[in-house]
């Protein structure tokens, strides 16, 4: 809310009121934040679209398990618990950049705050319905960041199966 808000207000505050808000930088280094924010946005939005696809009938703007409830581990939920989550800080920092923005900065620890508050409350729900699978996914993966060892692991075994295919040099 706080974003859209903020994004509205750009538009109908006073030039000067919003100039006050931008970071004092040169335009080229403007111009290259601007730019490094184009791939955060566009991952955000990305990840958004995979993630939600990947979780499909069970997604539910209310917390809660829905009938015939399984615990989603694939895609993007292979490696974190909350893609969703990580695609909409993606998507805040890629416009923390573009708009370069004082209000954005100091809005965001209260942005990952709620979020965090968000999925704290999911798990709780979803360690009561799943139980000891649910810890067991929860040690594997990261809340909003790949854990470094699930990542090292499967990029280990993708080599592994590569070099397994391909004929070796005797």
């Amino acid at each position: 809310t706080t974003w859209a808000i903020y994004v509205a207000w750009l538009i109908i505050a006073p030039v000067r009121v919003v100039e006050c808000d931008r970071w004092p930088l040169d335009h080229l280094v403007s111009g290259l934040l601007g730019w490094l924010a184009v791939p955060l946005l566009g991952a955000g939005v990305w990840l958004f679209w995979y993630s939600h696809r990947t979780i499909g009938r069970y997604w539910s703007i209310r917390v809660q398990l829905k009938t015939q409830h399984r615990l989603v581990t694939e895609g993007p939920y292979r490696y974190v618990r909350h893609p969703l989550y990580t695609a909409l800080f993606l998507g805040y920092l890629g416009t923390l950049l573009a708009l370069q923005s004082w209000t954005l900065v100091a809005w965001f620890p209260v942005f990952v705050a709620s979020y965090v508050l968000f999925a704290r409350e999911e798990e709780n729900v979803m360690e009561q319905g799943f139980g000891e699978a649910y810890r067991i996914y929860r040690r594997q993966t990261g809340m909003f960041v790949p854990k470094r060892a699930r990542v090292l692991a499967d990029v280990s075994s993708m080599a592994m199966r590569r070099r397994a295919r391909t004929p070796g040099d005797s």
